[in-house]
């Protein structure tokens, strides 16, 4: 099932992706730890954290039209009451222990003045008067007054600094002195939201991105951050869009309908998906640098609940998970929510899904499947990952994938009910691509050397030559056939050479499309011959496993 395409630039070169909602190989599953939870009573919104502290509105009261600011020490747990004698607070932002929001005091003027606290020394203290949407980075506040966007540095006692004026400025956010905000252009039947951005001191606003003109009957976005130069924006079409500011570059993914609410780090992207024609959001995540998503937290049917308003700072991850009326705050460092991340034994049909304990991840349907038949632990290893959507740069398409220790299966619905529905990774290939070598330039072997493959100009070492014939793809033929060897491994990409690998061993190495093989004569056949563990050095390359 598919969303639609995209245009998306990879190393240069525009190409088209198109994304799946469902895996069809299996339900996602979602990472086994949620970290830290906080659970007061009342109702909770829009936390925020700075890595160290989490800040969010509280209704504990049970008044919904009154809000309260609540934090907690991600550290100690201890709570800490920022304000609660405010009529109305504003949802708070928080960067290096220091809270900002604004407040309103008296209801018949609906008058708002910018606040802030330092939580590492509970000092409270005015910022301005008469201002509303305050965030907070670097020592810098910005916030909206009436037409005016304002920023103001809370060393010294300086004046409030004038970004610009406009007639309709929204929603403003800063990271290390970029600011980014909405902005209503008026142009007659083609009035359209725009995201502007500056630095603060350096030159005049300038435009990230046209949003639609009222005339298409949708205007604006579902939701904007910036992290760095880092610019992300989910449209009203769902797509992502995410603008490299410093490099002049866009990178466009379509993402599942109802995507709402990004937050960023400059590298993954943690939005709500609220599932077309369902009453529950789950959480999901985007890698921009490796072009996965991936399910965070799942939102649920029965009672209907849901995992949404992520934040994302220093390596911290903070949303709401569960309903309107008894939902927790839950804080997770980012490295437990990646699909690297443990799920624990969650005691599932033994007749479609295999927990492996050595990993604590699972292999499910049609790649557990696929795993049995074609070798097993001895030529894959165990599972590192869930299965998650990635982009194949070699196609174009996004695919429902699973890295384990020596390979990353690919679910293909085109090839459906083919020997060719899972397909392997050329991991080899992108090992290379990984270490910056380009196999094409190479030495090839002598013409006429014995199993050279003329595709790529290099001949299968005597020492390899048994081991890649010997596989056990099951392709449906007769025996172990040719086409079942090269689906398997794949064309030889280098002649035999000395290499230290990963573990330190130096060997006879030969890189191959799908796989590297490794010759240690000490020991006994058929061990002599060992496969690298691609999936997790490719894995850590990106950052997703400890080396």
């Amino acid at each position: 099932m598919s969303v639609g395409s995209a245009r998306i630039t990879l190393g240069g070169h525009q190409i088209t992706i198109q994304l799946m909602v469902v895996a069809p190989t299996a339900s996602a599953t979602a990472p086994d730890s949620t970290g830290s939870i906080f659970d007061p009573p009342g109702n909770q919104a829009a936390p925020q954290t700075d890595g160290r502290y989490v800040v969010w509105l509280d209704y504990r009261d049970g008044d919904m039209g009154a809000a309260d600011i609540y934090a907690a020490d991600l550290t100690t747990g201890e709570t800490i009451a920022v304000t609660t004698d405010a009529v109305q607070a504003s949802a708070p932002a928080i960067d290096d222990g220091v809270v900002v929001w604004s407040e309103e005091y008296d209801t018949p003027s609906y008058s708002y003045d910018v606040v802030g606290m330092d939580l590492n020394t509970g000092e409270r203290f005015d910022i301005a008067t008469g201002g509303s949407q305050a965030t907070i980075s670097s020592g810098w506040v910005v916030w909206v007054s009436g037409t005016a966007l304002l920023a103001k540095q809370l060393v010294g006692n300086d004046e409030p600094v004038v970004l610009t004026t406009g007639e309709s400025l929204h929603a403003p956010a800063i990271d290390s002195g970029r600011v980014v905000w909405e902005e209503l252009k008026p142009d007659g039947a083609t009035d359209h939201w725009q995201l502007l951005t500056m630095r603060i001191g350096e030159g005049e606003p300038t435009v990230v991105y046209e949003g639609q003109p009222f005339s298409r009957g949708v205007n604006g976005s579902f939701g904007f951050d910036v992290a760095g130069d880092t610019v992300v924006v989910i449209d009203t079409t769902f797509t992502l869009h995410a603008f490299d500011l410093a490099a002049d570059s866009e990178a466009n993914a379509p993402l599942p309908a109802y995507s709402q609410r990004p937050t960023t780090d400059g590298r993954y992207v943690i939005w709500e998906d609220h599932r077309a024609g369902a009453n529950w959001v789950d959480l999901r995540g985007y890698d921009l640098q490796t072009n996965s998503n991936f399910l965070i937290a799942a939102g649920s049917e029965e009672p209907t609940s849901a995992a949404d308003s992520p934040d994302l700072s220093n390596g911290m991850l903070v949303w709401l998970q569960g309903g309107n009326t008894d939902g927790a705050i839950h804080a997770a460092p980012l490295a437990t929510v990646l699909p690297t991340a443990p799920v624990g034994d969650r005691h599932e049909p033994a007749d479609s899904v295999t927990y492996f304990p050595e990993t604590s991840h699972t292999l499910r349907l049609g790649f557990r499947a696929f795993w049995e038949a074609s070798g097993g632990l001895p030529t894959f290893g165990f599972p590192l990952t869930e299965e998650f959507l990635q982009l194949n740069a070699d196609t174009g398409d996004v695919y429902t994938v699973q890295f384990t220790e020596r390979q990353r299966f690919e679910y293909h619905p085109e090839n459906a009910g083919t020997p060719y529905e899972v397909l392997l990774g050329r991991l080899g290939a992108e090992l290379l691509v990984a270490q910056g070598r380009d196999w094409r330039d190479f030495p090839t072997a002598s013409p006429g050397t014995p199993g050279i493959f003329p595709e790529t100009g290099h001949a299968i070492a005597p020492e390899f030559m048994a081991a890649w014939s010997g596989g056990v793809l099951d392709l449906g033929d007769p025996g172990i056939s040719f086409r079942e060897s090269l689906a398997l491994f794949g064309f030889p990409l280098s002649e035999p050479v000395i290499e230290t690998n990963a573990d330190g061993d130096t060997v006879l190495t030969q890189y191959f499309e799908r796989a590297v093989f490794e010759h240690h004569p000490d020991n006994d056949g058929p061990y002599d011959v060992l496969l690298r563990r691609l999936g997790a050095e490719l894995l850590a390359e990106r950052g997703w496993l400890e080396r």
